[in-house]
């Protein structure tokens, strides 16, 4: 069923680029174009996102392949279609299914493909950017602010004192140099310390959504692989690559053993013990100790 979907949506939207004034075969090289299926998404949903191009049969390419870059997003998967010729014309696409746990309320995408050129160098193209929108889970609704009717005279300056300004832009620079040299190191830490902060606040609310929904054997392992990677840019260890024993093997965390055996049973055997979601959270719980103790060696070093 989601094959024949896929099929239809690809049809659909090679049909949407025919539209327009024809191209001959000696007058075109390649027309290329991506597009999002949908225009918003979730924290963590699936999205499908397609690239097709029209081209000379002799143009030799590359579409991205899932060792390619995708962020702000994250590749899940893909499905080549293949090339379709006709009148002199052929057609590749393929359709990319990602998702993504930032937290902005648009992303602007587009992803490139790799032309082999005439010197036998890699030309990279892109089409024009997408935008998709980001649903907020939580909505905040602000205080109403409170109004104040003010209609008195107000008497303005005829002219603008250029010299006080100069002397105020004077001192502030100086003031602002000064800061710098007594407090610069000090200012440094603290932007990295709020940027690690931020970072950290972005891991629990994406964690915490998978964690606290219904559990089975993906999310499970989606909310393993999403802890690997953030504990891993943590302590600088490629812990998305490492399997349960090579992390507790790097790591030499002990405690770790416990909560990565229960998740592994829950992922490759299919038994989820009650305890698996409390395996989860200490998880959490332990890239939590991970962020303090980067934080403390900042402020200390």
């Amino acid at each position: 069923m989601i094959s024949k979907y896929i099929h239809i949506i690809y049809l659909s939207l090679i049909a949407f680029l025919s539209i327009g004034e024809p191209k001959s075969e000696r007058d075109l090289v390649y027309e290329f174009r991506g597009r999002f299926l949908t225009d918003s998404v979730k924290i963590g949903q699936p999205v499908n996102y397609f690239l097709v191009i029209k081209h000379d049969p002799s143009l030799e390419f590359t579409f991205p392949d899932s060792t390619f870059d995708f962020s702000p997003l994250e590749y899940v998967s893909s499905r080549y279609f293949s090339t379709k010729t006709k009148e002199g014309i052929s057609s590749d696409s393929i359709v990319y299914t990602l998702r993504t746990f930032e937290l902005d309320s648009l992303i602007k995408y587009a992803l490139p493909i790799f032309i082999n050129g005439s010197n036998g160098k890699l030309e990279t193209i892109k089409p024009e950017q997408e935008i998709i929108f980001l649903k907020k889970l939580i909505v905040e609704k602000p205080e109403s602010p409170s109004l104040k009717a003010n209609v008195e005279y107000a008497k303005l300056q005829s002219q603008f004192n250029y010299q006080l300004l100069t002397i105020i832009v004077s001192i502030i620079g100086a003031l602002g140099i000064l800061i710098l040299i007594l407090f610069g190191k000090k200012i440094r830490r603290n932007i990295i310390i709020s940027r690690l902060r931020k970072r950290n606040q972005k891991f629990i609310l994406a964690y915490d959504q998978i964690i606290f929904n219904t559990l089975n054997r993906e999310t499970i392992e989606e909310a393993l692989n999403f802890w690997k990677k953030y504990t891993g840019k943590l302590i600088k260890e490629p812990l998305d690559t490492f399997t349960s024993k090579e992390i507790i093997s790097k790591t030499k965390e002990q405690e770790l053993n416990k909560p990565l055996k229960e998740i592994d049973k829950a992922i490759y055997a299919g038994i989820q013990e009650e305890s698996v979601k409390e395996s989860l959270i200490y998880l959490k719980e332990y890239a939590q100790k991970k962020v303090e103790q980067r934080i403390n060696t900042i402020k200390n070093g």
